[in-house]
């Protein structure tokens, strides 16, 4: 599994995570989760138990195991939790997921699908649109730009017939 790293210009500080469970169990995004500006519509909807619905699914945030989760109820009734991800983590969670060999660089609506299943920050489909679209090795390997072969006739001599 590749390991997404974050580097000290971007960041401030250098933070390793080798799978989801890493960003769940580190003190430090905790401590980011509470201060993140971004997170702050979420913070206060966790604070006033904010019970809303969002294309058919009830949504809000608990804290679970001094984390702060997304949770959402689906029209079907299965319940679901997403990990808050505070913005100085958010591409790293990117690219634990979309440069993975499991992700092997899939498309935006994958990216966003597989990462959906555990995580959820505001914005989300947006940012990972736009460093889907901005990923290197995803334009290198663009199939558009692969000419196809011609297929090569070969007359009876050149096959060795009689």
């Amino acid at each position: 599994m590749a390991t997404a790293v974050m580097h000290e210009a971007k960041f401030g500080d250098e933070v390793n995570m080798d799978s989801p469970a890493d960003f769940e169990n580190s003190e430090a995004v905790r401590r980011e989760v509470e201060t993140d500006p971004s997170l702050e519509n979420v913070r206060r909807h966790y604070c006033e138990g904010t019970v809303r619905t969002v294309r058919g699914n009830y949504t809000s945030f608990v804290e679970r195991d001094g984390n702060l989760y997304r949770e959402f109820i689906t029209p079907r009734g299965h319940e679901r939790f997403q990990f808050v991800v505070p913005e100085k983590y958010r591409y790293a969670v990117f690219e634990l997921d979309h440069c993975d060999a499991t992700g092997a660089h899939s498309s935006r609506k994958k990216t966003w699908k597989r990462i959906a299943e555990k995580f959820y920050w505001p914005g989300m489909g947006h940012d990972l649109s736009r460093w889907v679209h901005s990923c290197e090795v995803c334009q290198n390997t663009n199939d558009s730009d692969i000419e196809l072969y011609e297929p090569h006739e070969y007359n009876e001599e050149q096959m060795g017939c009689l």
